[in-house]
């Protein structure tokens, strides 16, 4: 028996690019019909701004629950660096 999945990627479907890393939405339904599965998708956009965040949660078509957290900066790339530290 598989337990609670949790998957945390940059790579998933957002508003700004419907096509990005829908194998790892593909993997998650798969999953999904095996166990529960929760993904938070982490998606780093440039802005004008020093710093603003934006989380929503919605479910798909069939049922997975995904939490967007959008970080808007005008120092993406050097959070796209930091961020596995």
């Amino acid at each position: 028996m598989i337990g609670p999945t949790l998957f945390l990627t940059y790579w998933y479907p957002n508003k700004n690019n419907k096509s990005f890393g829908i194998f790892v939405k593909r993997h998650a339904h798969a999953l999904k019909l095996k166990t529960d599965v929760t993904l938070i998708s982490l998606n780093i956009v440039h802005g004008s701004g020093l710093f603003k965040k934006v989380i929503s949660v919605a479910n798909d078509e069939m049922g997975l629950e995904t939490h967007y957290i959008y970080l808007e900066t005008k120092f993406r790339k050097v959070l796209y660096v930091l961020l596995p530290i």
